[in-house]
């Protein structure tokens, strides 16, 4: 994917992340939960790593392979601001 493609792509997950609902279970450890409070996927900001379908598939090999970290979900952009480690 060009890096324009991914630029946009990046700023739409940023612009859905602010509907994600995020419980910390430690400082890094987190969970996606619904709006029932029912547990969705679960994450983990160092490293980064999310259940949830759009990390596993957007982390193949032929991204790692070009890319120095792992892609973001809207989910890791939520914990990320939570925290206050913007650091894009």
């Amino acid at each position: 994917m060009d890096q324009g493609k991914e630029l946009i792509f990046e700023e739409r997950r940023k612009v859905r992340s602010k509907e994600v609902k995020i419980q910390f279970v430690t400082p890094i450890d987190f969970n996606v939960v619904d709006e029932e409070g029912n547990l969705k996927y679960v994450g983990k900001i160092d490293p980064p790593e999310c259940t949830c379908p759009s990390f596993f598939h957007s982390n193949n090999n032929r991204y790692e392979t070009t890319h120095a970290e792992p892609l973001r979900c809207k989910h890791l952009y939520k914990a990320i601001e939570i925290r206050g480690l913007n650091n894009d």
